[in-house]
Parts: C-alpha cells; sequence; structure tokens
C-alpha cells in the first residue's frame, strides 16, 4: 500500500480509537501532544 493510500487510513484509524478513548485520558493525550510540540 502506498503512502498516499494510507496516510488518511491511519488518520481515520486515529480518529477512531480517539473516539474511543476516555475523556479524561484523551485530555492526557491532548495536552502530551502540546508537550511535545512546546519542546521541539
Amino acid at each position: 500500500m502506498s503512502l498516499v493510500t494510507s496516510t488518511p487510513t491511519k488518520k481515520f484509524q486515529r480518529d477512531a480509537t480517539m473516539a474511543n478513548v476516555p475523556p479524561l485520558a484523551r485530555a492526557v493525550l491532548v495536552l502530551m501532544g502540546f508537550n511535545v510540540m512546546i519542546l521541539w
């Protein structure tokens, strides 16, 4: 599978995974993501 076709699939899988994550855990992941962006 090429990168062009796999990218939307990965985004869909990520969105589906986020929908199943509890709100508290989702908030922690978002904060971790912000921390990574700040560090970089």
